[in-house]
């Protein structure tokens, strides 16, 4: 199984605009729940994530922006990719 990056983990999570617990995000990603529970503590102790935190106790995490970006990257370039060029060209 390949593992993923925190940031291909962030990216998924807020492209679903959801909550995660360590259990949650494990059973979508199919790994541990001490997996997930890693992914959440880098996302929720890098400053490049912004997040909401319910705290404690069980904690739930939503990630609501990346490198100040609220949109997934890839969306950005699906939607640009899909406007005629006379658009783009403008912007």
């Amino acid at each position: 199984m390949t593992k993923l990056s925190t940031n291909a983990v962030a990216e998924l999570m807020m492209k679903s605009d959801a909550f995660y617990t360590a259990s949650s995000l494990g059973c979508l990603l199919n790994v541990s729940a001490r997996t997930a529970s890693g992914y959440l503590y880098n996302i929720r102790k890098s400053k490049k994530y912004q997040t909401i935190d319910t705290g404690l106790p069980n904690r739930q995490l939503k990630v609501i922006g990346i490198d100040g970006h609220t949109v997934v990257i890839a969306e950005l370039w699906k939607k640009m990719l899909s406007q005629p060029f006379s658009k783009v060209s403008k912007l």
